[in-house]
């Protein structure tokens, strides 16, 4: 008869338990919600300033054409429905309104959102960084048009 099985099975046990434990602590851990290195509620508020809005086009002979025009712009940022959102409300050159809601800012402060395909895509790129956010914009209008607004919003 061996008097060892029954410690072996224990310390077996006592294995299994310890790893169940390690993994579920890891889960728990990697589930958290980070502390959020840029304080979004930091960002809210009214921008001003001047926007660069380009035209792409193409001439009569088909030659490439970009048009460039300085725009004012006000942009108010809110918070999203939802943590880690932001709300963009931009207005140029006093009536052009443009609304982004609910953009989802990640940890490194990127928040990007898409719509449409192909030649008529759009989309918005934000970045936060300590003090400015850098916001691009740009609509595809087919038949290689396009057009974007670019510019650094500080308070």
């Amino acid at each position: 008869m061996n008097t060892l099985t029954p410690l072996y099975k224990l310390s077996e046990l006592k294995a299994k338990i310890t790893l169940i434990l390690l993994v579920s602590t890891t889960l728990i851990i990697s589930c958290t919600k980070p502390d959020n290195p840029l304080a979004w509620e930091s960002y809210l508020g009214t921008y001003t300033g001047t926007a660069v809005h380009a035209f792409y086009h193409f001439d009569a002979d088909y030659n490439p054409v970009v048009d460039f025009e300085d725009w004012t712009y006000t942009m108010t940022v809110e918070t999203g429905a939802q943590d880690s959102m932001l709300c963009f409300l931009i207005t140029y050159n006093d009536t052009l309104l443009e609304t982004y809601s609910d953009v989802l800012i990640d940890e490194t402060g990127l928040g990007q959102q898409y719509w449409g395909a192909g030649s008529s895509a759009s989309g918005i790129s934000v970045q936060l960084h300590e003090d400015t956010i850098d916001f691009y914009h740009y609509v595809l209008m087919g038949m290689g048009s396009s057009t974007s607004e670019t510019f650094q919003a500080v308070k």
